[in-house]
């Protein structure tokens, strides 16, 4: 079966492959807390506060956001490593206008200076465990902005400098490094867990690459300049 691809994707089949991932996730104990997502007006976002754009001036402001973020349940999904994952969805009727996933790990368990307040209640031969498996440690953000959909008073998209569909790693805000199309929730979760969880994945593989076969996935529309193909780019498609 050929993956569907679409130019506009509604804000139900949206919510229904988001939660689909949630629960397969929890059933397999990567994600520890969920506040799932809803529909708001032409928004998906979770059952939170908005979480607005987050800057840091340095590890320990990072740090420290990072746990007034747990703490006030400011997510969509908290890892069971205590990693925020933050996603959120604004469209123009059916089209998509923005996106944002953050990824935001909690880098105390990384440097081992502290247990988590999220772990405090566990056995301390579990969280060695889990720190000794801990991989990603730095923040991931994903953005998309249709350009077509702007108004003067927002950031321009620049083909060659600010692709609509881009990728940050890390703390450095000039990192950004295009994409061939926005993400659905599928693409993302699969992305994340198989480059920055590997031994979660490999000890789980079979029922992860059954859930997030590609052939089943649903595709955005490219949205691509050919100045940003012609850098060094990540190209989400399917050939086959």
């Amino acid at each position: 079966m050929r993956p569907q691809r679409i130019n506009k994707m509604t804000l139900n089949q949206l919510k229904t492959e988001f939660n689909d991932c949630l629960l397969f996730l929890q059933k397999m104990g990567f994600s520890h807390q969920e506040n799932w997502n809803h529909i708001e007006k032409n928004a998906f976002i979770p059952n939170c506060e908005h979480l607005g754009f987050l800057e840091f001036e340095n590890i320990q402001d990072y740090v420290k956001k990072h746990k007034q973020l747990s703490k006030k349940r400011q997510f969509s999904m908290l890892t069971y490593d205590n990693t925020i994952i933050y996603i959120e969805y604004k469209f123009a009727e059916t089209e998509i206008a923005e996106s944002r996933y953050l990824v935001l790990p909690d880098l105390t368990i990384y440097s081992g200076e502290s247990t988590p307040d999220s772990y405090l209640d566990e056995e301390q031969s579990v969280y060695i465990e889990m720190t000794n498996s801990y991989q990603l440690n730095f923040p991931i953000r994903i953005d998309f902005d249709n350009g077509k959909l702007k108004d003067e008073s927002q950031k321009p998209v620049v083909p060659g400098e600010h692709s609509p569909s881009h990728i940050h790693l890390g703390f450095i805000e000039g990192c950004r490094i295009p994409l061939s199309r926005p993400l659905s929730p599928k693409i993302f979760f699969k992305f994340l867990i198989e480059n920055f969880y590997r031994n979660f994945y490999e000890e789980n593989k079979q029922d992860i690459d059954v859930f997030f076969d590609i052939q089943h996935v649903i595709l955005f529309s490219e949205e691509i300049n050919y100045l940003d193909k012609r850098k060094l780019y990540f190209d989400i498609c399917i050939t086959n």
